[in-house]
């Protein structure tokens, strides 16, 4: 088997990660995004002053509470945008290097700017990179939407589907989905920190332990879980703060922003839900985030800080088994 055969094959992988996955992603994605306010309760004596409290919600709590609700079909919804993105993300990855494979196989040994353009395996890399963070955007919001949503979603009817998950100022206008506050900015934090911090970690540890005696396989080693770790601690307040606005369902454009969610109310009747009953509760009755600070700072204050830290783990796995 070619070197390229195998490659291909490699980039097969995130398609049958998408399938096995879905589940336990839709219970992170709505695991994240329950809104749990302090609730106000009276204290034991007379005179006590009233304390705040947040309701308890797991992970493994809202994964049971699917099943029961929306049974195997509510576990895997998100399927489809989970499948697209992977097929796409398989595509931007090898469309680079396939032209470049026929660039060098029509012009040989040639050199030129060109050639030594697609010579370069950093510039296809970043190529590659950049066609998926395009898209990234757009299939957060609708995939996390579809999670979130109540209705039961058609698998193949694309249109009604659409109907449902987008306003019509995004579906009139889809580029303005790159305008929702924060998300842009909060996927740019995460490709940049999952491309810079590995290596300044290596980079700091190698000139402390390399000259030591520590082999590189050791090296790398600290450098993964050292990455892992640190993913927890930066990035999963990122990773909720995305969640929280990318099911918006709010104006974008400037010339139709009303500064307020819109709680889906012209598609109330579209749609059939799967229970009476909402697997987690959503913040769609208060004033919509206006941004990565404005969201961070609400959530502490309306429930508490913890809150931002939910399923650390799973972001910290992320930064595992990326790397």
């Amino acid at each position: 088997m070619s070197n390229f055969a195998v490659f291909v094959l490699f980039r097969t992988v995130p398609l049958l990660i998408a399938i096995v996955a879905v589940p336990f992603q839709g219970a992170l994605v709505r695991f994240r995004a329950s809104y749990n306010p302090r609730c106000i309760t009276l204290g034991s004596e007379e005179g006590a002053a009233p304390q705040a409290e947040t309701v308890f919600v797991g992970y493994f709590k809202v994964l049971r509470r699917v099943y029961k609700l929306e049974g195997i079909p509510g576990l895997y919804k998100g399927l489809m945008p989970s499948l697209i993105y992977a097929a796409f993300y398989m595509i931007s990855s090898v469309l680079p290097w396939s032209f470049a494979l026929a660039y060098c196989i029509s012009n040989g040994a040639h050199k030129s700017p060109c050639s030594l353009i697609f010579h370069n395996p950093l510039v296809l890399q970043t190529i590659s990179h950049l066609l998926s963070f395009v898209v990234k955007l757009p299939e957060l919001i609708i995939l996390d939407r579809s999670i979130t949503t109540p209705k039961k979603l058609s698998y193949f009817g694309v249109s009604g589907s659409l109907r449902i998950l987008l306003t019509s100022t995004e579906r009139q206008r889809p580029w303005g989905m790159y305008l929702t506050p924060g998300v842009f900015a909060g996927l740019a934090i995460r490709w940049v920190y999952n491309f810079v911090a590995p290596r300044a970690i290596l980079m700091f540890l190698g000139n402390f332990l390399w000259h030591r005696g520590m082999g590189i396989v050791a090296l790398f080693n600290i450098t993964v879980v050292l990455n892992a770790f640190l993913s927890a601690i930066v990035m999963t307040p990122i990773d909720v703060i995305l969640v929280r606005l990318s099911i918006q369902r709010n104006h974008t454009l400037p010339e139709v922003n009303s500064g307020a969610q819109d709680d889906g109310s012209s598609v109330e009747r579209a749609g059939e839900r799967y229970s009476d009953e909402d697997v987690v509760d959503l913040r769609t009755d208060r004033e919509a985030y206006t941004g990565l600070l404005d969201c961070g700072k609400r959530i502490i204050k309306e429930e508490g800080w913890p809150v931002l830290y939910r399923a650390w783990w799973a972001t910290s796995l992320s930064g595992l088994i990326s790397r």
